[in-house]
This record gives C-alpha cells, sequence and structure tokens, in this order.
C-alpha cells in the first residue's frame, strides 16, 4: 500500500509539470500510462513480498525441526585447536548429534508395546555394561548387568562390531564395524534404531571416543602403516578428520576426558607400550607419559567420570593388574586396585570394574577403588570381550526394548555339530578315530568328537585370513606306540584330542606369538597374518610380539628368558587363539622347563578337552591295560 501510494503521487507531480509546459493530449496519455504501470508494478511487488515471507516461514519450520544448517556449527572444545581465528557459538552442554547421512541403514530397534516397557521388571539403577562379545563367527553389542540385567544383543549384522562407547547424554552408542568389508566407525541412535556410518575409509578406524560436548569423536586409524590418532566432528560431515598424533611409532586406544580436551592413549613411542596423556590445546608440551613404566605391557586407559582418575592394566607379578593415578596429583604415583584387565569406572567413581583373564575363559568382576575390596563375585562371560562401557541415567530407558525383546540370558551359538562320518578307524573297540580329509600330518586324524570342530575351524580360519592355515599340521593324533620328545608324556596327542600346527609359518613371519602371564604360568597368543593387507581382513597388531629365535642369536640375557620382546610388525592380523576358543580349541600353557627347551614352549598346541582329563580321554581309544595306571 505504501509504495501505491508513493507511485501515484510521484507520477501525479510529473502530470502537472508536463501539463504547463504541454498542453496537448498525448502527455494526458503518458500519465495514463505510467499510472498503469505503477499499478502493475505494485501488484507484482506484492506477490514477491508475500512469497518471500513464506520461504521465510518455512525456513523457521524447518530449523525449528531439526536445528540449525551443520555448516553454521562447531565445537567450542576443538575449534581453537583446529582454527585459532574461528570460535563456536554452541553451548559445550549440547549432546545432540545433527548431522544425519544422506542414507541411513533400517531400523534395528524391537518393536516392543508401552505396556511391556511399564511392566518392565529388572532393576537398572546401577546403569547398563555396554560390551562386544565374540556371537557366533561375528562379534556384536550387547547390554549386560552382573547383577541385574540378562545378555541381551543389541546389534546383529554379518560384521564385527567393537569398541562401544555411550555418548555423554546417553542417546548414542559409537562403535566400530566392518560389515561394509572394512573398518569404519558407527553410530547408533539408542531410541530410533537408526544406524549412522561416520567414516568411509579402506583404511582401518576403531576405538571411538566421544568429546565431553558430543560434538567430536576421537579414534584410531591405521594410515601409512602405523596407528596414529584422528579427531573428527560428529555435526558437521563435511569437514575433514584432524589428525591429532603423527608418530612413527604407534599410538591407539584413546580415551576422551569427560570434562577437558585431555585425551588419554596408549603409545610404544618410549619402546613399549604405556600410557600417555595428550591436551589438545596446548602446542608446546601436548605430550606426557604418564605410566612410566617401559619394562611392562601397559594398555586399555579408562578415565573416571569426574576426570580426576585414570586406570589402566598392566603387570603385576607376573599377572595382569589394575592401575589407577589422582591427576590433580604432582607426581602421579600409581595405586593398584586388584587383579584385571581392561578397567572402567562405575558411573558414581565409586568402584572399578574389570574383566579378569583366564587362559581360556574370561569374566567380570568389580573392586572398591578407595580400598580393593571385591564387590561383586566373579561372573564368567560367555566370550572374551572386544570393548566395554558403562553408564547410568538416561541411557537406560533406551536400550529398555533391547533387554526386554531376550527376556532371557542370551547363550552364544555353537559352532559345530559332531557328525558320525565313515572314514573312521576302530582303536580296540573303543571310540573311533575320524581321518581329517586333505590334511597334512604324520597320522592325520582326530577323536570323532572333535574333529567336526577342527574342520569348521581349519574352514573358517581359511576364510578370514585368506590362507589355509591347518592344512599342513606338525601333529594330529599320535598312536601310543611312538616315541614321544623328552618331558612330553603325558602328551594330549595321544588322545586324539589335540593338534599342533606347523612353526613353519613363524619362520617365515606370517605367525606371530604373543607372551601371557596368567596366575603365574605362561601362556601365548597366537596371531595370524591375513593374505590381503588392504583393511579388508584383519586388524592392526597392538601387542609386542614375542621373539623365540632370539634364544639362538648369541644373546645371554635373550637366551636365558627364553627370548625377547620384539617391536610391533605393520599390517593386518587375526587372533588365531581367540577364534579358536568358539570352536572348543583351548591352549595349553609352557611347561616350566620352556626357555631352555623349545618344545615345552607348546605354543603350537591346541586341545578340545571337553570337560575330560587326560587318562580318561585316553581311556576312551585305549583299553586301561594298554595304557597302564597314569592317573
Amino acid at each position: 500500500m505504501l509504495k501505491h501510494i508513493i507511485w501515484h503521487n510521484l507520477c501525479s507531480v510529473i502530470y502537472r509539470v508536463s501539463f504547463r509546459k504541454r498542453t496537448n493530449s498525448n502527455i494526458q496519455q503518458t500519465y495514463v500510462k505510467i499510472i498503469s504501470m505503477a499499478n502493475k508494478t505494485s501488484k507484482i511487488l506484492r506477490i514477491i513480498l508475500i512469497g518471500a515471507l513464506i520461504v521465510i516461514a518455512i525456513i523457521i519450520a524447518v530449523f525449528a525441526t531439526i536445528g540449525l544448517p551443520e555448516s553454521l556449527k562447531s565445537s567450542s572444545l576443538i575449534s581453537e585447536y583446529i582454527s585459532p581465528e574461528k570460535k563456536s557459538e554452541s553451548s559445550p552442554n549440547e549432546n545432540t548429534i545433527t548431522s544425519q547421512p544422506e542414507e541411513k541403514t533400517e531400523k534395528v530397534v524391537p518393536e516392543i508395546g508401552d505396556e511391556q516397557i511399564a511392566t518392565f521388571q529388572y532393576d537398572i539403577s546401577d546403569g547398563i555394561i555396554l560390551l562386544s562379545l565374540a556371537d557366533g563367527y561375528y562379534k556384536h553389542l550387547f547390554a549386560f548387568h552382573p547383577e541385574s540385567i540378562p545378555l541381551s544383543r543389541i546389534t546383529n549384522t554379518q560384521g564385527d562390531d567393537i569398541n562401544p562407547e555411550f555418548s555423554p547424554d546417553g542417546n548414542y552408542i559409537a562403535y566400530a564395524s566392518n560389515r561394509n568389508g572394512q573398518w569404519d566407525i558407527f553410530i547408533l541412535d539408542i531410541k530410533r534404531g537408526n544406524e549412522i556410518q561416520l567414516t568411509d575409509s579402506l583404511e582401518y578406524d576403531g576405538s571411538p571416543t566421544w568429546s565431553p560436548d558430543g560434538q567430536w569423536i576421537a579414534y584410531e586409524s591405521y594410515v601409512n602403516y602405523n596407528l596414529e590418532i584422528f579427531l573428527l566432528s560428529t555435526i558437521d560431515r563435511d569437514q575433514s578428520p584432524v589428525q591429532l598424533t603423527n608418530n612413527q611409532d604407534s599410538d591407539h586406544s584413546p580415551k576422551w576426558s569427560p570434562l577437558t580436551s585431555k585425551i588419554v592413549f596408549v603409545s610404544d613411542r618410549s619402546g613399549n607400550n604405556e600410557i600417555w596423556l595428550v591436551e589438545i590445546g596446548d602446542t608446546e608440551n601436548r605430550f606426557t607419559n604418564i605410566s612410566n613404566n617401559p619394562n611392562e605391557q601397559d594398555l586399555f586407559p579408562a578415565w573416571s567420570h569426574d576426570g580426576q582418575y585414570i586406570a589402566w592394566s598392566s603387570v603385576y607379578e607376573r599377572n595382569r593388574s589394575i592401575f589407577y593415578i589422582d591427576t590433580n596429583s604432582d607426581d602421579y604415583k600409581t595405586k593398584r586396585a586388584g587383579t584385571g584387565n581392561r578397567p572402567l569406572w562405575s558411573p558414581d567413581d565409586n568402584a572399578i570394574l574389570s574383566e579378569i583373564n583366564f587362559p581360556n575363559s574370561n569374566g567380570l568382576t568389580i573392586y572398591s577403588s578407595d580400598d580393593g575390596q571385591i564387590l561383586l563375585p566373579l561372573t564368567y562371560l560367555q566370550s572374551k570381550t572386544f570393548g566395554i562401557d558403562w553408564k547410568s541415567g538416561e541411557v537406560s530407558s533406551g536400550l529398555i526394548k533391547y533387554i526386554i525383546e531376550h527376556n532371557e540370558h542370551y547363550v552364544l551359538p555353537k559352532l559345530w555339530e559332531n557328525k558320525d562320518i565313515d572314514n573312521t578307524v576302530s582303536a580296540i573297540g573303543r571310540e573311533k578315530l575320524a581321518q581329517l580329509p586333505d590334511t597334512s600330518a604324520p597320522y592325520p586324524f582326530l577323536h570323532n568328537d572333535v574333529d567336526d570342530s577342527f574342520l569348521n575351524l581349519r574352514t573358517y580360519v581359511s576364510e578370514i585370513v585368506g590362507w589355509d592355515f591347518l592344512q599342513n599340521l606338525e601333529n594330529a593324533y599320535i598312536p601310543i606306540t611312538e616315541p614321544l620328545k623328552p618331558g612330553m608324556e603325558n602328551d594330549w596327542l595321544l588322545t586324539g584330542r589335540a593338534f599342533a600346527f606347523n612353526i613353519l609359518p613363524l619362520d617365515a613371519g606370517w605367525v606371530k606369538i604373543i607372551r601371557e602371564d596368567v596366575f603365574g604360568e605362561t601362556y601365548w597368543r597366537v596371531y595370524l597374518k591375513t593374505r590381503y593387507q588392504d583393511g579388508t581382513q584383519g586388524q592392526p597388531l597392538r601387542y609386542t610380539p614375542w621373539d623365540m629365535s632370539a634364544r639362538y642369536e648369541g644373546d645371554t640375557i635373550s637366551y636365558e628368558q627364553g627370548g625377547k620382546l620384539e617391536s610391533v610388525p605393520s599390517g593386518y592380523w587375526i587372533d588365531f587363539t581367540e577364534i579358536a576358543s568358539r570352536f572348543g580349541w583351548k591352549r595349553l600353557p609352557a611347561q616350566n622347563d620352556w626357555r631352555t627347551y623349545f618344545p615345552s614352549t607348546r605354543f603350537n598346541h591346541y586341545v578340545f578337552v571337553e570337560g575330560s582329563n587326560w587318562y580318561d580321554a585316553l581311556l576312551e581309544i585305549y583299553p586301561e591295560e594298554i595304557i597302564g595306571d597314569q592317573n
């Protein structure tokens, strides 16, 4: 309306001036045309104005629903490190992921009604423990609490899901998965069930950990044949990852402080795996060694929820134990909480949960963080863990549907089934021995109760490692009439329930062994190098292998110790010992003279015990009068 009045007055002035100078009819016609044009222009302006108001209203409605565009947001916690000139206006307490990918996976949240939720019977006041366990051929995420919540599966993909961690607000879970063929970082929206793929690279990405505001994730990535730590925005998908460490040695297993811009991680930059601390905003004295323990393997750092304490696992009296420090102290003096591995602080920081690793089984216990008193008796797990977290509060309501779906304790599936086959030989009327097809060994036989497990293990390992590791064996079944090596009289190979893999791949560098001292005995964890080193098989190795051949190099110390630690090798590897345990095969301890007598190491021996002792297992294939009284 205002524009119309202005145009009308302007045209009136033009008319009066023009009329006084020229009185012919052409001027009047000119006035009429101008008035007509002004009216049309006014209508067009009104239409444009109304259209603009409609567009603005739509934009406001969209922003109110999904939040500001990602390009307008950044985290104040990291912005100074990335670009000192740019400061974030977002609140450090905003824990919302506003970025969504163009493609989303299908919802995985169970269809559970409100009535079922209302009758939820489990006590979740102590929070929920989130852990990754072996689940058949894969690894999946589970919710659990040893005192109140049954083991409940959360993910069920055709791949491995590991290293889970709750977001600060408990609405999301970050984890690593190889479901798409290579290892990437994913985020699970607990309430909606949407799974968001955060990284997409051929290189291995793993061990995600959240910033206090939930707007960044630190993770480990395998670049240039080495593990390094990167930072990635969860709200700005266009922003490239920022490399936090750049060292010729391995930096991995990051954990972000719940309150600050500090990150604790594991590094062997000092020659052995130790716990290091990095201050993101400090450009001068950024890295600090806080464990200072060069003679042992320090692993799995974990912050207390108040950000004051850091716990990790190391070796104490030939067994892994939990240690922690007060970061407010000047000297970083370590204190021991108790025996265990993978420490995790309770939501109230009054206790430390610990994984207990036995030679062939695993469990959980909880210690008081004040005096080390055991607060929870040992609870056995059905598998080794591949990452664990513990959180209380709002997260509990988001996971209730997954817990209700199972209602009972989830039982991991069995990976083999015994089948009677024709290629068996009778041993004096006792249980039969089954011949192993296409297997090279002096006597390619195993007990009929365990041969199917072995064949399934061999097939699976061949698939995931890319080469047939178990085709050529040093030994399978050994007849009782065969002479044995000194000190091997009660050898499980005599029972048909054991095998010894060929050690030639060890000499060729395709096998690495990790020494593990468990309750005073020495065991070995075996890793196999994958055929394809492109990130589609295995993971980078984080642990320092034991070099058996060093005992023959003329070094006195290496000879007396039976070898020495070697540097962490590059490349991708799989944990054969862990995989064999899924099929029922257990490792044996080294004998007391293993340092000076190589066969006593027994690092290549695996046994399928199934509740039997050696003598009873021998009785299954031989009569007592043949083997004599060796019980």
